[in-house]
């Protein structure tokens, strides 16, 4: 049993990709270990809603997805944060849009941000998963 949840949790970390959205100073000062920073996803800004400024946007981000690693496919999660929700003008939340429009299936925002996920004890989560199998 002690095998298999650990290849689950092994799975699940194999296939999530972090996207941190926040500045890249606070980026290095401390993130999520095996994180992302695309803080372009936020910065990023159309000159107009003319269909050749999309298509460059739309461009843009598959050159800078594909950069990090993201490729849409069905087994990967990607995961938008930043620190805590209420700093950086949900960010993530554009860590959400803009993966979700360029057809990625498995596209979520990491609730509370990074703030959130380091004060929380992992092994909790994978007592909870070892209880699911």
């Amino acid at each position: 049993m002690v095998t298999q949840v650990k290849s689950v949790a092994a799975a699940i970390v194999v296939n999530v990709i972090l996207l941190d959205t926040r500045n890249l100073k606070p980026y290095e000062t401390s993130h999520i270990r095996n994180s992302v920073n695309v803080h372009d996803i936020f910065t990023y800004l159309l000159k107009s809603s003319e269909p050749k400024d999309i298509e460059n946007m739309r461009n843009h981000f598959h050159q800078r997805l594909d950069e990090v690693g993201l490729t849409g496919s069905l087994d990967e999660q990607d995961v938008g944060y930043e620190q805590d929700m209420n700093k950086n003008y949900g960010s993530s939340c554009r860590g959400f849009f803009l993966p979700k429009w360029m057809h990625h299936p498995n596209v979520s925002v990491l609730e509370g941000g990074s703030d959130s996920f380091l004060q929380t004890d992992v092994r909790k989560i994978m007592l909870l998963m070892a209880d699911t199998l």
